[in-house]
């Protein structure tokens, strides 16, 4: 009977052994390996944000206006004082380099940040192929360039942008890259916030691709584990470049910690069962079930949650005294760190724009329940660039930090303040009583502006202009209040900065229209909603067509096709006049060029307008001369018309810009003329060909006798300096032929057919 006794209990221990084998096991298996899926996924994201804040880092450098004027004049103020050993050595860079257009090395080194030494490093050499490549990706990029590239020095975190103007207009100038090293030292500071060792292999030397059935091209991100002894697995994951290619192989070797754990909680199965028996092993299991693989599940289930929705600050319960309970204070200290590197801003430590959010809606949703108040300050440094520019980016990022300290310092407990970027800080305050208490916190802050700042041993000086919106009486969104004091903020400026302006709400909302419409139009730009048609120029007497005025028209998606007069000052912005010119130019070259046909008359000569910003601009000059040579458009086939207005701004430039036009053999009209406020001097100096008058006065011939006194006196005009004329607007037989007895050989308008 013992014996059948022991047999029967041995039989029972064996089954209870093998669910705890079977079972188990597994499980902790499943979640060690999630974990380490987990941990080698944060490696990657980890080196992408770095890749993306050295992204950061090139757009600011490239849409930098000092940095656009060096390209084009190569000014040697500009290179001593931002391309030197310490910008490279400040900003952790091992590669920084400026290409012009053509693809010419303007400026190029490479570092050694740990010798503090220049190397000479063949791959961003001139010519290289390496360089032609990473060039070419980034021109052809609305978005620049940036990833990892292979190099003779290891694996690079590159990114590059073509050199734009601060309004992010061109054309571009050229090319700005930056690149770090992917090396031990930039790993192990990686390894370091992580809590982990890390180690790289060139992807080519791997053995992982194969074992997972990886192939040239194929998804980035593949990831391998594998045990690596009794006590450790080893989680790998694979990087591609910018060319789409593998690149290098990041591993970390992770401690068996939950598999101990439940060779742990097996034994401990195996002993209540064989001393217990059959009652002890059903007790047995269902313990397990609920100590160990209900939480387990629950833990594996909040690891890969965590893992693929990136829910930083929501950590796992530490309520749990065992090893489950370590495990997870591990990993919370984990998240800690990773969640530090989300929510603040690297340079000044203060919350960034995602945290200013959530804590802003806390804020609000305390002065809603008590019906109170609350208020954002938007605050912009009024002279910040004069120091960047003057100083270099490491003084100005040392002097960011200090005011925010000193914000930081003039707020209560209950008060954020935030960093969204740039010279931009952010500030909620609760709880606002009256007006007189963001007066009286705007007025500390501006005193405390009025006095130096310390910074690395020098005195700086910078003035803040601060916009005020108030919740619930300008808005009662986060987001529509940051917007609302952004808008302010603008307003103090323009009244002179160093002031603080509360919103006028019911002006924005009158605005509302034009930003709208100002929002579309650059839209349209880049959506193929513009188009051309064209108006015959004819030769009077002989009814000869001469030539066509190209004229841009609106295919609105909303408002349908809109003439010029309706968006023209959209275009002639300072956002806009740049592009648009380029567009209209390219587009009435190429019709040109193509042989495209209008009113049965074949294209062979074409009139084009230009905003008055871009003819005091030499860029202007670069664009016609591209254009002509990308369409193979003769310079004498076109015609530049521009208004009076160019004649009277800045004429010293226009003159220089048209000089320029007229010596490559390209005609400049005056449209309009007679409209303007130029004067007889100012006609004399300038480099012309053609007067166009205005459609106003030939409306009214032949009847309207003052009409035709100010058309004869232009012809009379334009003869004694030897111009051409062209008569615009004309819709009658009988307007025709009193220009034509006055002398004037050119006209256009609807007496030839409608535009096309």
């Amino acid at each position: 009977m013992l014996g059948v006794t022991a047999l029967l209990l041995g039989a029972l221990v064996a089954v209870a052994a093998l669910v705890l084998v079977e079972v188990i096991g597994p499980s902790f298996q499943t979640l060690e390996r999630q974990m380490a899926r987990t941990t080698v996924e944060t490696i990657r994201n980890t080196v992408k944000r770095d890749v993306e804040a050295l992204n950061v880092l090139v757009k600011d450098w490239a849409y930098w206006d000092d940095t656009y004027e060096y390209v084009v004049g190569r000014q040697d103020g500009f290179a001593s004082a931002n391309l030197i050993e310490e910008t490279l050595a400040g900003a952790g860079l091992n590669l920084l380099l400026i290409e012009d257009i053509e693809g010419q090395v303007i400026w190029g080194k490479t570092y050694d940040l740990e010798a503090e030494e220049f190397l000479d490093l063949a791959d961003f050499a001139q010519g290289a192929d390496l360089l032609v490549s990473l060039t070419e990706l980034t021109l052809s990029s609305e978005n620049g360039l940036r990833g990892l590239v292979a190099t003779s020095a290891g694996p690079m975190m590159i990114a590059a942008h073509s050199i734009l103007t601060s309004a992010e207009t061109g054309p571009p100038r050229g090319v700005l890259m930056m690149g770090r090293l992917l090396n031990d030292a930039v790993l192990a500071d990686v390894g370091e916030t992580l809590d982990l060792g890390i180690q790289a292999q060139p992807a080519t030397a791997s053995d992982m691709l194969r074992e997972i059935g990886g192939e040239t091209g194929s998804g980035d991100g593949k990831i391998l584990i594998q045990e690596a002894g009794a006590d450790s697995l080893r989680a790998s994951i694979a990087l591609k470049d910018v060319f789409d290619q593998p690149l290098v192989v990041l591993s970390t070797s992770i401690e068996r910690t939950v598999t101990a754990i439940g060779r742990t909680a097996q034994a401990t199965g195996l002993g209540i069962t064989g001393v217990a028996g059959l009652i002890l092993i059903l007790v047995f299991l269902f313990s397990q079930q609920i100590l160990v693989l209900g939480p387990l599940r629950r833990l594996t289930s909040r690891v890969e949650q965590i893992g693929l929705q990136a829910e930083l600050d929501t950590p796992l319960p530490e309520t749990r005294q065992d090893e489950f309970g370590i495990l997870a204070q591990s990993f919370n200290r984990m998240l800690e760190r990773v969640a530090r590197l989300t929510n603040f801003d690297a340079v000044t430590g203060l919350p960034n724009r995602r945290l200013f959010h959530d804590r802003a809606n806390q804020v609000l949703g305390i002065a809603r329940r008590a019906g109170g108040k609350a208020a954002v300050l938007f605050i912009d440094l009024d002279d910040f660039k004069a120091i960047n520019d003057t100083r270099g980016h490491s003084v100005g990022d040392a002097l960011l930090r200090v005011i925010g300290e000193e914000l930081s310092d003039l707020m209560r407990e209950t008060d954020t303040v935030a960093r969204f970027g740039g010279d931009e800080f952010v500030i909620v305050i609760h709880p606002v009583d009256v007006r007189s208490r963001i007066n009286e916190l705007s007025e500390r802050i501006q005193l405390r502006f009025q006095q130096p700042f310390r910074v690395s041993g020098t005195t700086l000086f910078t003035n803040a202009s601060i916009g005020v919106a108030v919740f619930p009486d300008d808005a009662e969104a986060v987001e529509t209040l940051i917007s609302l004091a952004d808008a302010a903020m603008y307003q103090a400026k323009g009244d002179g900065g160093r002031q603080i302006a509360f919103i006028d709400t019911d002006a924005y909302v009158a605005d509302g229209h034009l930003r709208s419409l100002e929002l579309s139009f650059r839209e349209a730009l880049s959506a193929d909603q513009l188009h051309l048609v064209f108006q015959s120029q004819v030769n009077l007497r002989s009814q000869e067509v001469v030539g066509h005025e190209a004229l841009v028209r609106w295919r609105h998606p909303e408002q349908g096709v809109l003439a010029a007069g309706r968006f023209i000052h959209l275009a002639e912005s300072a956002a806009n006049f740049a592009r648009f010119d380029a567009w209209v130019l390219r587009a009435a070259c190429s019709a040109l060029a193509s042989g495209q046909t209008h009113g049965g008359a074949k294209l062979k000569h074409i009139s084009v307008n230009i905003c008055a910003r871009h003819v005091q601009s030499p860029a202007l000059v670069e664009l016609v001369k591209d254009t002509l040579q990308e369409t193979g458009v003769k310079p004498a086939q076109l015609t530049l018309e521009i208004t009076e207005t160019v004649m009277v701004t800045r004429p010293e430039a226009a003159i220089e810009v048209l000089s320029a036009l007229r010596g490559i053999g390209v005609r400049v009209a005056i449209d309009d003329f007679g409209t303007g406020y130029a004067s007889l001097a100012a006609l004399h100096r300038f480099p012309i060909d053609e007067l166009k008058i205005d459609r106003s006065f030939v409306a009214g011939l032949p009847d309207d006798r003052a009409a035709l006194a100010i058309a004869q006196a232009t012809l009379t005009l334009a003869r004694t300096f030897g111009l051409d004329v062209v008569a615009e607007g004309v819709e009658t037989a009988q307007q025709r032929d009193t220009l034509i007895e006055a002398g004037c050989t050119i006209g256009q308008g609807f007496l030839w057919g409608q535009l096309s």
